[in-house]
């Protein structure tokens, strides 16, 4: 019998694959990993190339992998309510939200588990990591493009890491890394990340990805920690690009 805590990660992937392997890649090869780890992908059936199918089907033996899958183009506008469904659906003690372009450091999980088996065990707020690494896009779309036909990526986080990093003001942790206790979502919120009127009033303003926030305020807040730095694979976004791309990256 498997005694771990349980630990499902959120993975939302629209034409993000490529990036996705790498993530995927590095959760494979984290180091004296005491917790149970099971990544639950959301995507469109049959997106992208490699398709989302197919990159979970190279993990068959190496993770535990669901795949929630949406049927309908107009759901990628409210990525926060599919969490609703992956949370409603998981048995796991800890929700991970995740993007499906930070790579983890080997030591990450090994690191997260010290807190949330320890003094924050039974924590009812939000986790997230303070640190956080951001690759120049030349450097980041020259690494995807250089390894493209490769679904697992050897050392996939010190590959990452020696590429060039971008120079910012000062460093923040990944806005879409969070991780809770599954049970305090039922006890504080209903069970729910963001109700259906709350997350396109957002998509209306403008806001497509700010769900998080409010999911944080009714959590009673985020206390970030300082984690192993993971690493920003960057990518092109549709607000500098003026209007949407579905470019594979």
């Amino acid at each position: 019998m498997n005694n771990k805590t349980k630990v499902e990660i959120l993975i939302f992937c629209h034409n993000f694959q490529r990036r996705l392997c790498w993530v995927l890649s590095s959760i494979h090869q984290q180091i004296d990993n005491p917790l149970d780890i099971i990544v639950n992908i959301s995507s469109l059936g049959n997106n992208g190339n490699p398709t989302t199918e197919s990159v979970i089907k190279e993990y068959d033996d190496k993770l535990k992998i669901k795949h929630t899958v949406f049927k309908h183009k107009r759901n990628l506008q409210y990525p926060s309510l599919i969490k609703n469904i992956q949370i409603a659906q998981s048995s796991a003690e800890w929700i991970l939200c995740h993007s499906c372009d930070h790579i983890f450091h080997p030591h990450h999980f090994k690191s997260i588990a010290e807190y949330i088996l320890g003094k924050y065990k039974g924590y009812d707020k939000c986790l997230s990591s303070l640190d956080n690494i951001h690759l120049e896009l030349k450097a980041s779309n020259d690494l995807i493009d250089k390894n493209k036909d490769k679904f697992y990526i050897e050392n996939a986080y010190e590959k990452a890491f020696n590429c060039t990093h971008l120079e910012i003001p000062e460093r923040y942790g990944p806005g879409g890394y969070i991780i809770f206790r599954r049970q305090a979502v039922i006890d504080k919120n209903s069970g729910k990340y963001c109700t259906e009127n709350h997350d396109r009033n957002l998509f209306r303003r403008g806001m497509r990805t700010w769900s998080d926030l409010p999911f944080r305020e009714a959590m009673g807040g985020t206390k970030s920690q300082k984690w192993p730095p993971m690493v920003g694979i960057n990518h092109v976004r549709d607000k500098e690009l003026g209007y949407h791309t579905e470019e594979q990256r």
